[in-house]
């Protein structure tokens, strides 16, 4: 799965690059709300349990990807009161790959939350 990094997060604003940040499906979590850092809206397109996980396919919603999305959850990390069919959530990245374009630097590894030394962040 790719995006264009300029419609990320003002944390990004770091980089001097546009490029493509590649994430990987089972290193993306699904909240029903806005995370601060990373939170990409997409509409749940279908919900399929296979064996020992659930895949639900995502449509990205106002950032640029024309491919629908997979996320491959547990049975214990689903939750069908919030995830169904036709609702909005929020894909949250644990790591993902930045490829800056018209470069030749190796992918840069980011990591969420990103956090300042000695910061403490949380959300109830």
């Amino acid at each position: 799965m790719s995006i264009s990094i300029n419609n990320l997060s003002k944390t990004f604003a770091q980089f001097q690059h546009n490029g493509l940040l590649y994430v990987r499906s089972h290193e993306i979590s699904l909240a029903n709300k806005e995370n601060k850092q990373a939170s990409l809206p997409a509409k749940v397109m279908s919900v399929t349990p296979i064996g020992a996980e659930v895949r639900v396919e995502l449509a990205p919603q106002g950032w640029e990807s024309d491919q629908y999305w997979e996320v491959r959850l547990s049975h214990r990390q689903f939750d069908s009161d919030k995830i169904r069919r036709g609702g909005i959530l929020y894909l949250v990245p644990q790591a993902g790959y930045f490829f800056a374009q018209d470069t030749h630097q190796d992918p840069l590894k980011l990591a969420w939350p990103f956090l300042e030394k000695d910061a403490v962040m949380f959300e109830i």
